[in-house]
C-alpha cells in the first residue's frame, strides 16, 4: 500500500551513503521505488511525522489510512496530490526541549530548533513549534507554518539537535545502512539532505528531517460554484415591519425565509466527491435568508441602495445578529448609517441549527469531517445569495420595495461585513470575480485547524473529539484531516485571488480566534497595520492613515483583557473576542471603510493614540 511516491523521486538519480558522500552507494531513486516505506521514518508506522512524502502513492495522489485517523473515512480526499497551505505536522519525537521551540510572536526564519523550508523557492519560513499540552507524559512536537504555502512548492521541516537528539534510526537511514522497513524512503531521505545542505544548513545539526508537498485543495469549491445556478425560488415566512412585535435597532422591514440551491452534499452531511475532487449535485435544498432595510432607507430614490453582505459567527445566525434587543450589530449601524440594505444566509456545518448536530459526533465520529463538508455547501448557498442581488431578482421582489414602491436596491453596489466565522469565510467568498467593492473582516484568522482547537467557541466541540480520540497523538492527527477536508475555503488558499479592498479589524489577546491565526492571515495576505498602534506582527509592516483603496489593512483594539492564550487548547471565555464591537472606534472604523460615497479608506478611528479599553 504505502511506496515511495513519485514526489520522492526528486534531485538525484542515485543516492550516496553518508552526509559528506561517502559510504557505501545506495541503488537508484527509480530503483527503490515500490520498496518498503511500511516503518515510517521513526519505526512508528507511515503516518509518523504527518504529513511526510511516503503518504503518496505511486501516482501522486494521498495514500491515507483511516487507522491513522481513528478510522475516519478518508476517501473524499484520495484525489488530492498534495497537502494544505495550512499544513501543520504531528511528530512522537522524544526528548523535546521546549526552551529551543520557536515561538510565534518573534520567529526567526531558519534559526532556531525547528526550520521550516520551501524547498522549491529555496528559502526559509517563520514556523511556530510546541509540544502537545493535551499529553502530560508524552507529547508530540507539533509544528505550524505563520505564513501560507504555495501549492506545487515541496516544504521540509527540520528538527535541530539544539532541541531533541537525532534518533538512531535516522542516523542510520541517511548514512548507508536503512531499516528494512523502510528502505523504500532511504535514497529521498539522502536526497533531502542534500537539499538543506545546499541551502546553508548543517547536515550533523539536523536531529531528523522530512518532507512533503502541498497542493491546490479548491477544486471541491470551484467545481461546485461552476455548476452554480442562479434561484429563482424564494419563501418569504417572517415579515415584519418597525413597530411590529419583535423589531428591534432602527429596522423598517426585516424579511426572513428560504431560496432553493442546488445541494452537493449527501444525506446533508457530507460532500458528494467524484474521483477528480470534484463534486457532483444530488438535489436541492433549503437555504435560509436574511433582510434587513434599515429606517434611512425606507424613502431611499428607486435603484440607490446600496447591499450590505453580513456574514454571522460560529454557531450563530444572521437572525441572532441583525434583528435582537440586546445588540446593536454592526451590519445594522453600518445600513443605518450609510442606508443600505442587509442580506445574509448561513454557513452551513458551523451555524447555529449545526450545533445540535455536532452531538451526532459521539456515535458517530465521521461526522467531523461532515461538518467540514457541510462549510462548501455554505460557501455555495452564500455564493447564490449573492448573485440573486448581483442579477437583482430576489431584491425586485415587491417584499422588499421602499416605502412609495420602488424598487430600492442598487445591485451593482455590493459591500461585505464578516465577523469572526464571516471573517474567516470571507477570502473564499472575495476569491470570486467582482464580488464586493470593500470588505470588513473583524475577529478573524487563517489556519482553520489549528485556529478551532484553541478557540473558547469550540470547548464543547474539542471535548467531544477527546472523547472520541482519547490518544492525544491520534487526535492531533485527527486535527490535521479536519484541515485538508476544511481546505476548499481555507482562507490562506485565496491571499492570492483577493483584490478587495479589506480591513482586518484585530482585537489584541483574542480567544476565540488566536492571534497567531490573525497574524498568519495577515502576513500572508500583505496587510499593512494602520497606526497608531502597540503591536506590530513580524513580517508586516505599519503606516499611518489614510490607507487604501489600493492597501489591505490591519487595525488592532485592545480591551486590555489578559494575554494571549498559550497552548493548543480551548482558551477560556475572556470576552476580548467581541467585546470591542459597540466600541466608537470600532464602528467608526468599519462605517467609514464601506462608505459608499469613498469605499476601501481606512483611517485610524481611535485619534492620536492605539484604540484600547482607555481610548475605545
Amino acid at each position: 500500500m504505502f511506496r515511495a511516491s513519485l514526489v520522492a523521486l526528486i534531485a538525484l538519480s542515485a543516492c550516496r551513503g553518508g552526509p559528506d558522500g561517502g559510504g557505501e552507494p545506495l541503488k537508484s531513486c527509480a530503483q527503490m521505488e515500490g520498496a518498503d516505506v511500511s516503518g515510517g521514518l521513526l519505526g512508528l508506522g507511515p503516518a509518523e511525522p504527518f504529513p511526510n512524502a511516503m503518504l503518496l502513492d505511486a501516482d501522486g495522489h494521498l495514500d491515507l489510512d483511516p487507522a491513522w485517523f481513528g478510522g475516519l473515512n478518508t476517501d473524499g480526499l484520495a484525489w488530492r496530490a498534495g497537502f494544505s497551505v495550512a499544513q501543520g505536522s504531528v511528530v512522537s519525537l522524544p526528548d523535546v526541549d521546549p526552551a529551543a521551540l520557536p515561538g510565534w510572536e518573534t520567529p526567526t526564519p531558519g534559526t532556531g530548533g525547528v526550520v521550516l523550508v520551501d524547498l522549491t523557492e529555496g528559502v526559509f519560513l517563520p514556523v511556530f513549534a510546541e509540544l502537545d499540552a493535551n499529553n502530560a507524559i508524552d507529547p508530540a512536537l507539533m509544528v505550524q507554518p505563520l505564513v501560507g504555502l504555495t501549492p506545487g512548492h515541496r516544504i521540509a521541516v527540520a528538527v535541530m539537535d539544539s532541541a531533541a537528539p537525532r534518533p538512531d534510526r535516522f542516523e542510520a537511514l541517511i548514512n548507508g545502512e536503512p531499516p528494512a522497513d523502510y528502505e523504500g524512503a532511504a535514497c529521498h531521505y539522502r536526497a533531502l539532505m542534500d537539499d538543506l545542505s545546499g541551502l546553508g544548513m548543517a547536515v550533523d545539526d539536523i536531529a531528523l528531517a522530512w518532507d512533503f508537498p502541498i497542493d491546490d485543495a479548491r477544486i471541491p469549491l470551484t467545481s461546485g460554484l461552476a455548476q452554480l445556478q442562479t434561484p429563482t425560488e424564494w419563501d418569504l415566512y417572517d415579515l415584519r415591519q418597525a413597530g411590529d412585535e419583535d423589531v428591534y435597532n432602527d429596522t423598517w422591514r426585516y424579511r426572513r425565509g428560504t431560496f432553493t440551491v442546488q445541494d452537493f452534499l449527501i444525506d446533508d452531511k457530507y460532500l458528494n466527491v467524484m474521483d477528480d475532487g470534484t463534486i457532483a449535485s444530488t438535489g436541492s435544498t433549503e437555504a435560509t435568508v436574511v433582510v434587513i432595510i434599515p429606517d434611512s432607507a425606507k424613502d431611499a430614490p428607486a435603484g440607490s441602495v446600496p447591499v450590505l453582505i453580513h456574514g454571522h459567527g460560529g454557531f450563530s445566525h444572521p437572525s441572532h445578529d441583525l434583528n435582537t434587543p440586546d445588540w446593536y450589530n454592526p451590519s445594522v449601524h453600518i445600513a443605518e448609517t450609510h442606508g443600505m440594505i442587509v442580506v445574509a444566509t448561513t454557513f452551513r456545518g458551523l451555524e447555529y441549527n449545526d450545533l445540535t448536530d455536532t452531538l451526532t459526533m459521539a456515535v458517530e465520529p465521521q461526522y467531523l469531517l461532515g461538518i467540514a463538508d457541510r462549510g462548501v455547501q455554505g460557501q455555495l448557498n452564500t455564493q447564490a445569495l449573492m448573485r440573486m442581488v448581483e442579477e437583482g431578482n430576489l431584491l425586485s421582489d415587491p417584499l422588499f420595495h421602499g416605502e412609495s414602491g420602488q424598487v430600492l436596491a442598487d445591485a451593482s453596489r455590493r459591500f461585505y461585513f464578516g465577523q469572526s466565522l464571516g471573517s474567516m469565510m470571507s477570502f473564499a467568498l472575495m476569491g470570486q470575480e467582482d464580488a464586493v467593492e470593500a470588505a470588513v473582516i473583524p475577529v478573524g484568522g487563517g489556519a482553520l485547524s489549528w485556529t478551532f482547537q484553541r478557540s473558547s467557541e469550540m470547548a464543547q466541540l474539542s471535548a467531544l473529539m477527546k472523547d472520541n480520540w482519547p490518544d492525544p497523538t491520534d487526535l492531533q492527527r485527527v486535527f490535521q484531516l479536519f484541515q485538508l477536508t476544511a481546505d476548499p475555503y481555507e482562507p490562506l488558499a485565496y491571499v492570492d485571488a483577493v483584490d478587495t479592498p479589506m480591513l482586518l479589524q484585530a482585537v489584541v489577546g483574542d480567544e476565540a480566534v488566536h492571534s497567531a491565526a490573525t497574524e498568519m492571515l495577515a502576513r500572508s495576505y500583505g496587510m499593512t497595520v494602520l497606526e497608531p498602534t502597540d503591536v506590530l506582527p513580524f513580517g508586516v509592516e505599519s503606516a499611518p492613515g489614510p490607507l487604501g483603496p489600493s492597501e489591505k489593512v490591519l487595525s488592532y483594539y485592545d480591551p486590555e483583557l489578559g494575554e494571549t492564550h498559550v497552548g493548543n487548547t480551548a482558551a477560556a471565555a475572556t470576552g476580548a473576542h467581541m467585546g470591542t464591537q459597540d466600541w466608537p472606534g470600532f464602528l467608526f472604523g468599519a462605517s467609514d471603510f464601506l462608505d459608499p460615497a469613498s469605499p476601501g479608506i481606512a483611517e485610524h478611528p481611535c485619534g492620536d493614540a492605539p484604540c484600547s479599553v482607555n481610548n475605545p
